[in-house]
């Protein structure tokens, strides 16, 4: 392998700059991803809420297959040597079932023909990551007899639901409870849990490592922004929940339809006779209006700016152009598109609102007295912590108002289940739609 060569600027002021950028575009990326989570989280609350059976024939699924996964050797975070990740090869098993045609299938095909589209599923899969399946022939008659037991409830899903057209089988299984989500947020926050360089892609690691040269280091803790440093944990890659969104993307919204977006490091693209390998293509269909334009402009907008952060250095003529690409109404008028939190300081209280929304629905306390649990844990946590200066308390009446009822005003709570779902803003932010809600069809 080639070694890596990155530019770094010894002059204080343009140092500051780069450095500068390179936060930038980090933070707008931090936030947009930590808005995706909890907006997921949400989905998927209402879903096991309104929708149990159909929930639990997905989380059975996602247990047969985590369990032969785990005997296979795949570890829960990327082995460098080895294997894709057991989430990410989880995730693509499960997402077989994402495509109609797949389930179908299932459900009318023999064994051998299973067997034989399973097989390409996955090598297409590895083979764009660039690692060993370990997964091999013998293996897979034992898979297509897990999946066939669950196509049934699946197709059911796919006739009976809209889920699936905003977020895949694995995505509606991962689940991360809100006492987790918030306790890695603050043991990250607090330095408990220091953040692996391993985790941050090379533009941000040499702001991060190499430039205290030209920085102060109070500067250089500020990449990642304090409370989106929980997503770059080791803690966060190895647990079992929370490994779900660290090594994978499966709280994005789908946008399977319309319009795609195409990396050209993963699929041959050529333009003009010459390989667009370092390029973005966006592919938008002129033969009927797109549906979900806007959806597709995010996704579009937020792989470029993951590829800049891994890729631009800021150095030299690129803080130039870097300055005219943050002018811009594409990175200005997106950047700030978000559905749950429109700032870092939104974040723990949305997490608390999920903490308590869970106590209640697990019938750990009353929706009366469970602003006063969470309370109570932050409380606990805090002590167990040497009372850090960083960790504030909201007022019960807040985390109630402010959190709790919040969180059952988009996902319901055990009482209201039988009612008809009302829109919510998170059904606006999915579905670009006052009409459309997430659950039933029609």
């Amino acid at each position: 392998m080639g070694k890596i060569q990155i530019a770094i600027s010894t002059d204080t002021s343009r140092g500051k700059q780069q450095a500068k950028h390179t936060r930038k575009l980090g933070e707008i990326s931090d936030l947009k991803r930590i808005d995706a989570i909890l907006v997921h989280q949400h989905v998927l609350r209402r879903f096991k809420l309104r929708h149990r059976p159909q929930y639990d024939a997905l989380f059975d699924m996602r247990m047969e297959l985590d369990r032969f996964l785990a005997e296979k050797g795949f570890a829960i975070s990327q082995n460098q040597e080895l294997a894709i990740s057991r989430p990410k090869m989880l995730a693509h098993l499960m997402n077989f079932c994402w495509r109609k045609k797949n389930v179908e299938l299932l459900q009318t095909d023999t064994v051998d023909d299973i067997c034989e589209r399973l097989e390409e599923h996955i090598l297409d899969f590895a083979n764009r990551n660039f690692r060993n399946p370990l997964i091999g022939s013998p293996d897979l008659p034992h898979l297509a007899r897990i999946l066939v037991r669950h196509s049934t409830d699946i197709a059911e899903m796919h006739q009976r639901l809209n889920y699936f057209v905003y977020y895949s089988p694995y995505s509606l299984t991962s689940e991360i409870s809100g006492k987790k989500l918030y306790t890695h947020f603050i043991l990250a926050q607090t330095g408990r849990n220091p953040i692996s360089s391993s985790s941050l892609s090379p533009a941000r690691v040499v702001q991060w490592k190499s430039g205290s040269k030209a920085l102060g280091s109070d500067e250089i803790e500020d990449t990642p922004h304090k409370s989106a440093r929980w997503l770059y944990t080791e803690e966060a890659a190895q647990d079992p929940d929370l490994s779900a969104v660290v090594e994978t993307r499966c709280y994005l919204p789908s946008s399977q339809v319309d319009a795609k977006v195409f990396a050209g490091w993963e699929t041959e693209i050529v333009i003009n006779g010459i390989k667009a390998d370092n390029h973005l293509i966006l592919a938008i269909p002129i033969t009927e209006f797109p549906t979900r334009i806007d959806a597709i402009m995010e996704e579009f907008r937020e792989a470029l700016l993951h590829e800049l952060i891994k890729r631009t250095t800021f150095a030299g003529e690129n803080i130039d152009k870097a300055e005219s690409f943050y002018a811009s109404a594409f990175a200005n008028t997106l950047s700030h598109h978000t559905c749950l939190i429109d700032s870092f300081g939104g974040i723990q209280m949305v997490l608390l609102g999920l903490w308590a929304w869970d106590l209640v629905q697990r019938e750990e306390e009353t929706a009366e007295r469970v602003s006063d649990a969470v309370r109570k844990g932050m409380e606990d946590l805090k002590i167990k912590l040497g009372k850090p200066p960083g960790i504030l308390i909201p007022e019960p009446d807040s985390i109630r108002k402010n959190g709790y009822d919040k969180v059952v005003a988009t996902v319901g709570s055990a009482s209201g289940t039988q009612r008809k779902p009302k829109s919510s803003r998170v059904d606006r932010y999915l579905t670009s739609s006052r009409s459309v809600v997430l659950g039933p069809v029609g």
